[in-house]
């Protein structure tokens, strides 16, 4: 029986064939070994990439026609430099994605090996211009020289022109931006958790979300158990610091209705609950913080961000942030209920992004 990852790759290869009928066999081959091993063998030096994408992205024009997110299979995609307006801030984020998806992304010889027998298949299928002979005669010159990292054949570069970067979706900021910027262009209604580890730069990035795209911003902070819902059965439950049920009744339950959420926002310097805020209405709704994609939460979301931040520099900006003589606190309470709760309900795995700013 046929894999799921196998068919994935047929189809992948079959739409490639389709988009550009032009490839030739080392165009297909190059697909595949993106697909098993990402861009590592590209991975120098920081500022050496930096300076490299920054001036291919200079001789690349633009081209909105281009898709900017291509899929290539097993979580990975191209990134599109012609079809995406990258001011030098999104570049420099861009490099971060392809160094991030660089390290967490290892792919393996035999298991590249052994994903040549999807394109075979598809070539004695027909599914391409190039026929089996002509393949198979490729495949034995580039096997036997090592299958070493390869370039695009010279027509496809003239056809086809590609400038892009591969990254790992999950692991990309810029491709998440890319895509609520769709679904905010489209009035899709949709929420979006951001999740994380505190001083992981969860309330930055929502800000930034909503100065530059204008999305709607909830934050979980307002949503801490007042002192009397502090008792011991609840602390004791993953997440349970939380006040879930009340986040569900005045936010989700109404987004999900198509109506504009009304609550009243939790002070922790006063310990009780402000008056009542209206939240912007916005396709888009982007809840940040802790603890927000508590089970008794996750279904609510279109989708969910992990971020996460080393501890050595988690430590450093709580400092920065909230003093130094906070940061006992937080190494000693706040941070490991965080785990605690991240570890119980296998949080960081299960989102759809996990990022490292």
């Amino acid at each position: 029986m046929e894999t799921d990852h196998h068919l994935e790759l047929c189809r992948v290869l079959t739409d490639h064939a389709r988009r550009y009928p032009l490839m030739k066999p080392c165009d297909a081959v190059k697909l595949i070994f993106q697909n098993e091993f990402g861009g590592e063998h590209l991975i120098y030096e920081p500022n050496a990439t930096l300076a490299w994408l920054r001036a291919e992205r200079a001789a690349t024009p633009t081209d909105l026609s281009v898709a900017p997110v291509e899929d290539i299979g097993n979580g990975m995609v191209r990134v599109a430099l012609a079809a995406l307006e990258f001011s030098d801030t999104a570049l420099r984020t861009l490099n971060q994605d392809f160094f991030r998806s660089a390290e967490i992304h290892q792919g393996r010889r035999k298991t590249f090996l052994s994903k040549l027998d999807a394109l075979r298949t598809l070539t004695e299928q027909r599914v391409f211009d190039f026929t089996l002979q002509e393949l198979e005669a490729y495949l034995e010159r580039y096997i036997s020289e090592g299958c070493c990292p390869l370039s695009h054949s010279p027509t496809y570069r003239a056809a086809y022109r590609p400038a892009y970067r591969v990254v790992r979706r999950s692991a990309s900021l810029v491709v998440l931006l890319r895509e609520l910027e769709q679904l905010q262009s489209r009035g899709e209604r949709a929420v979006v958790a951001i999740e994380g580890r505190c001083a992981s730069g969860k309330s930055t990035l929502a800000a930034q979300m909503e100065e530059s795209m204008g999305l709607a911003v909830v934050h979980m902070d307002h949503f801490f158990l007042r002192p009397e819902q502090r008792t011991k059965e609840r602390l004791a439950q993953p997440g349970g610091n939380i006040d879930h049920e009340r986040f569900l009744e005045e936010v989700l339950l109404p987004l999900a209705a198509g109506e504009t959420p009304v609550y009243r926002p939790y002070s922790c310097r006063t310990g009780e609950l402000g008056e009542p805020i209206a939240l912007k209405r916005s396709p888009v709704t982007v809840v940040e913080g802790s603890y927000s994609c508590h089970p008794k939460l996750w279904n609510y979301y279109h989708r969910r961000v992990f971020l996460s931040v080393a501890p050595e520099e988690q430590l450093r900006r709580v400092a920065g942030r909230d003093g130094p003589e906070q940061v006992q606190t937080f190494r000693e309470r706040w941070i490991p209920l965080e785990e605690r709760y991240f570890s119980a309900c296998r949080v960081e795995e299960r989102c759809d992004y996990q990022l490292e700013l």
